[in-house]
């Protein structure tokens, strides 16, 4: 529900579902506390000041600026540290993950999936619970009128891919059916041309997005939630059919290299 002005007005089911975001967020916040900056840090010293390393070693993840963590995001693993770095930073990025941050977070979570591989168990479940929370939120409201923000579905779609959360997600939105979850399925096909410009979405989460489009309940869902869309405007449903089809194609078809 929104009012005059576009803000949208939460009932008790979407307070509580915001509820369970900042306490997954601070489970995960508890998992990754004793993670650290490699005392070791390996980095180039023409590209970042042993200050900067002092400052990052120094402050915690949540007190650093945003545009700390955007030189931070650009420079891992690139020209300063390891999956250790990753590691620490992790609970920062999916915390701003929440909102709209200043720098690519696409990226960021991109960082993130090399460092997956030296989470313990506790670890990934509890990004994996936040994930499942995160994405209950956003089923759970529908996007603002005239937003021009970023569509909230496929940058959460993005996250859920860099971080192995892909197909669950696409499963509950499956068996989710109710006006919300509609909206943010409409969603992903206002905003498709998004998915071309990932490009640290890997060919093999194309083809699980794309095997899902395929799948003959998600085609019939589709095709009558144009068909209603239709109803209010045919331009904006030929938009969607298209964009579906778009999104259905092959990955080459995308631009999506498997090389």
């Amino acid at each position: 529900m929104h009012d005059s002005e576009g803000t949208q007005n939460f009932n008790r089911t979407q307070i509580e579902a915001a509820t369970n975001v900042l306490l997954a967020i601070a489970a995960v916040d508890r998992v990754f506390a004793d993670r650290r900056i490699s005392e070791t840090v390996d980095f180039c010293d023409h590209c970042t000041s042993a200050e900067y390393v002092e400052y990052l070693r120094t402050t915690p993840r949540e007190k650093l600026s945003e545009e700390a963590v955007f030189g931070f995001v650009s420079d891992l693993t690139t020209t300063f540290g390891d999956e250790v770095e990753c590691t620490w930073i992790a609970p920062r990025l999916l915390r701003d993950a929440i909102g709209v941050p200043m720098y690519d977070i696409d990226l960021a979570m991109g960082r993130l999936r090399k460092a997956r591989t030296i989470w313990s168990r506790e670890e990934i479940d509890a990004v994996t619970s936040f994930l499942e929370a995160q994405w209950d939120f956003v089923l759970q409201t529908t996007p603002l009128p005239d937003d021009n923000s970023l569509s909230h579905t496929v940058t959460f779609l993005s996250t859920s891919a860099q971080l192995g959360f892909l197909e669950s997600a696409l499963a509950v939105l499956r068996e989710r059916n109710d006006a919300t979850s509609d909206a943010r399925f409409l969603e992903m096909f206002e905003d498709a041309y998004l998915f071309d410009s990932y490009g640290t979405i890997r060919p093999e989460d194309y083809d699980v997005i794309q095997a899902w489009l395929r799948s003959p309940d998600i085609s019939r869902r589709a095709a009558f939630l144009f068909d209603r869309v239709a109803l209010q405007s045919e331009k904006r449903a030929n938009a969607l059919r298209s964009a579906f089809r778009k999104l259905s194609r092959e990955p080459e078809n995308l631009g999506v290299s498997r090389n």
